[in-house]
């Protein structure tokens, strides 16, 4: 007979593993190079730890990251709590808005529908059509939280109107697919996200170079547009392999007469999407026009959500864990602790000139490991100052150890990283465990396939 199972490897012993660990590291306290880095460095490595395995729901563990940054006085209450004021946050906080108001109103089955009825009832061609409706909305909708925003909840509506119920493994594909396919792959669009938008305007400050769209889609989109798009369809379909139990919408329930508050919605929406379009010209944050939204849909006799009670179907749990991670990303950069993890990275890393392949997967990864501490919108931060010593130590040009960088935050190992596919798979509840399994065998792959490949396609191009 098999000995019975008298231990478990659970996402609580690893919280108290990380607690152990946070623990050694504060009573290193004196081993940092500043007082109270010490502090600093044991809740990250505890709310990051925490985050990574799951072990306990996201939103709890942001606001224990609060309650202890503040018991302890790691940082001022401006720091800590400075992913309230974020854009991110009140972007997240629109998307709630408009998702709930998608759903009350019927407009998400209409567009949930119009989708499904154009896509091919097999698995994969539902998983390879919402992919592709994420990439292209990626040249429409310049930030991956607005994205997110418009995708999931319709997304939510597709899987039900084939029959994938909450937990089932269709259900999972279509929603990692909605948010991967338009997260990131946009990396590859410069107009697309907020973390190109901060490394582009971090190289212009500092070295007086500009990043133009058409040059940057054609460096980047072929391997990690287009090639991850693939990797993200194949992994979706041997992962959460499954089968629709019903065939989608009829052609009569798409053409249906639109009711009034999926007119009154629609005209919100519209607006929106014009305004989320043309932000380069009027350069209102996508936040702002997405709160705008939000206001309207809520307001007292106008908005479809405007009853008092309809503000209770709001589920806040996500605004929590965004402002939780925007908090831990301005903490590391705060404290110093951003500053003094890539030192240390750039005293270790195997850089040296005439070693092109060797110095391209060492600079990408280091954008990779450096964002699993700052989170992906942090690191272009840390990591760009140090852009000219890179160039002189590898014999790369300056824009080309910069966009080295996007190939690493091309890929988030862990959806931490990336407050935008944290804030998916809010919306879509998906467990946290689940979304990471994906998340690091896509990291495997990006690393091991798509690096490589990426690196023959700047050799041909003459970047290398």
């Amino acid at each position: 007979m098999m000995a019975k199972r008298v231990f478990a490897f659970t996402p609580h012993l690893f919280a108290l593993l990380l607690s152990l660990l946070s623990l050694l590291i504060f009573f290193m306290e004196y081993a940092w190079p500043k007082p109270g880095m010490g502090l600093v460095a044991a809740l990250v490595v505890f709310t990051i730890g925490c985050w990574a395995t799951g072990a306990y729901p996201a939103h709890l563990t942001a606001i224990l990251f609060f309650c202890l940054a503040m018991i302890f006085k790691v940082a001022p209450p401006a720091t800590v709590f400075s992913g309230f004021h974020s854009p991110a946050f009140w972007l997240v906080f629109s998307g709630l808005v408009i998702g709930t108001a998608i759903v009350k109103t019927g407009l998400g089955d209409r567009l949930a529908a119009l989708l499904a009825y154009r896509l091919t009832g097999s698995y994969a061609g539902l998983i390879s059509g919402v992919t592709l409706a994420g990439m292209v909305m990626g040249f429409v909708i310049p930030t991956s939280m607005g994205r997110m925003a418009f995708l999931i909840p319709v997304v939510l509506l597709l899987t039900r109107h084939f029959g994938f119920k909450p937990g089932s493994n269709g259900y999972y594909g279509l929603v990692l697919a909605a948010a991967f396919g338009s997260h990131v792959t946009n990396f590859a669009v410069l107009t697309a996200n907020v973390v190109n938008v901060i490394l582009a305007g971090f190289g212009e400050a500092l070295y007086g170079t500009t990043f133009f769209f058409g040059p940057f889609l054609l460096l980047h989109y072929p391997v990690l547009g287009l090639a991850k798009a693939v990797a993200i369809i194949l992994l979706v379909l041997w992962l959460f392999p499954d089968l629709p139990s019903r065939g989608g919408p009829h052609e009569k329930s798409v053409q249906k007469r639109l009711s009034a508050a999926e007119i009154g919605l629609a005209i919100g929406l519209s607006c929106a999407l014009l305004l989320w379009m043309t932000d380069r010209f009027h350069h209102i944050s996508p936040a702002w026009v997405g709160l705008l939204v939000g206001v309207y849909l809520l307001f007292p006799g106008v908005g479809p959500l405007s009853k008092a009670e309809d503000f209770a179907l709001l589920d806040l749990k996500p605004l929590f864990f965004v402002a939780g991670v925007i908090g831990v990303g301005a903490l590391v950069a705060d404290s110093g602790l951003g500053t003094l993890l890539s030192e240390r990275l750039r005293e270790l890393l195997p850089l040296r000139a005439g070693a092109d392949f060797q110095n391209f997967m060492t600079l990408a990864s280091t954008a990779i490991l450096t964002s699993l501490v700052t989170t992906l919108p942090g690191a272009p931060a840390v990591l760009t100052p140090f852009a000219k010593e890179m160039a002189d130590l590898t014999g790369f040009s300056i824009e080309a150890v910069l966009m080295s960088q996007m190939v690493g935050f091309a890929m988030a190992p862990f959806p931490y990283q990336a407050p935008p596919l944290m804030a998916a798979l809010a919306l879509g509840q998906v467990p946290l465990l689940v979304a990471i399994r994906f998340s690091l065998i896509l990291a495997a792959i990006h690393f091991f396939l798509l690096m490589p490949l990426d690196y023959l396609w700047w050799k041909g191009l003459g970047w290398i």
